[in-house]
């Protein structure tokens, strides 16, 4: 297994990862466009404490690329001279750690290692050649937030990590430390629908650090959105069975890889990949000429095959609020919604002269 040393390109071929992937391990491990002379470059701050989600659709290599990181962080720690280092991959149940990296790392890796268990490390990836270190294997005991804080890894990663409580992230994110280490990293890899998911979209999703406390740097965070696609070996019985599934939530959170997962939802099946369009979407669907803008195209509704339907919710208390939208529908009967207008704090009465500009431009009679 010699061309597995080192967390090289001969590596990353062998373990078959996609363009994605690839730039997952740079963020984890330092590297390419996120080495500090990339930053000074480019101008973005340099952080030796990158926190990386690797999230989204089901089938995206997950699991795949957290043990592919996993290996290639402690081979960066031996060729920037750290002795022996320790990680921790953790899952949120011991069943699902043995699903998901126990017996896959046993698997996969048996040529450079193996899974062991002992007194001083307990279950663990121990790697044939010693100065790479151990990978601790672990599940997340909810009923014992405490059990980590005592502990230390260099770097950590977890699997499926929208189901890990915030307060279990944090007994982590203060685990990992070591003195003197290059850099301290955590991965987390996930679909967007877990019970905890909250937490995960407000800091690596929407990047939201507006109530959070000192010494949580934004620039620490990073996101790479995983699509089925970027798993090379995803299959198309593995696209049309997270396709076809007949909850739509799932679809969009299994298949689109969708962080938008509102519930409640009068039409489950909205999904801001799907149906949100910039205007230039919908110049390049009909060809539409740079010198008209969407509104002016569509002014001549019969010549381009559109009829265009208005649609008013209106209310009508003293602080009334008004939606008024413009949709154009063409001659195969999708639907453009191309205009919103909202109101509120005024009479019904009142909201005419607000709208009715905009009927008339549609229907001058």
């Amino acid at each position: 297994a010699r061309h597995l040393e080192h967390g090289n390109a001969n590596w990353r071929d062998f373990r078959n990862l996609s363009d994605v992937q690839r730039r997952c391990l740079d963020v984890v491990t330092l590297q390419g466009e996120f080495s500090k002379a990339q930053c000074a470059r480019s101008g973005r701050p340099f952080t030796t404490q990158p926190k990386c989600l690797y999230g989204g659709a089901g089938f995206a290599g997950k699991g795949h690329t957290i043990r592919s990181a996993m290996y290639e962080v402690h081979a960066r720690y031996r060729d920037l001279g750290v002795h022996f280092p320790v990680t921790a991959i953790f899952a949120s149940t011991y069943p699902k750690l043995a699903d998901w990296q126990i017996r896959p790392l046993a698997v996969e890796f048996a040529g450079i290692g193996e899974v062991r268990e002992n007194h001083k490390f307990g279950i663990h990836f121990a790697f044939h050649d010693a100065p790479l270190g151990v990978c601790l294997l672990r599940n997340v005991d909810v009923a014992k937030p405490e059990k980590y804080r005592g502990s230390g890894f260099m770097s950590a990663f977890i699997d499926e990590a929208t189901e890990v409580p915030r307060e279990t992230f944090e007994d982590i994110r203060y685990a990992v430390r070591g003195a003197g280490v290059p850099f301290n990293s955590i991965l987390l890899a996930s679909n967007p629908d877990g019970p905890f998911a909250s937490w995960v979209k407000k800091l690596f999703v929407d990047f939201d650090f507006s109530d959070e406390p000192e010494g949580l740097n934004a620039h620490d965070f990073f996101f790479i959105q995983a699509y089925i696609w970027d798993n090379p070996g995803a299959t198309r019985v593995d696209y049309d069975r997270l396709r076809s599934n007949p909850n739509p939530m799932l679809v969009k959170s299994r298949f689109f890889g969708e962080w938008e997962i509102l519930t409640g939802l009068r039409f489950p099946q909205f999904s801001r990949g799907v149906h949100i369009y910039e205007e230039q979407d919908f110049r390049r669907e009909y060809n539409v000429p740079a010198r008209y803008s969407t509104p002016a195209y569509l002014e001549k509704a019969e010549e381009h095959g559109f009829a265009i339907y208005g649609d008013l919710d209106f209310g009508t208390a003293a602080d009334s609020a008004t939606a008024f939208h413009l949709h154009a529908v063409d001659w195969k009967g999708r639907v453009w919604t191309f205009h919103e207008t909202y109101i509120q704090g005024f009479s019904l009465q009142d909201q005419i002269p607000h709208i009715l500009p905009l009927v008339k431009q549609f229907k001058p009679s």
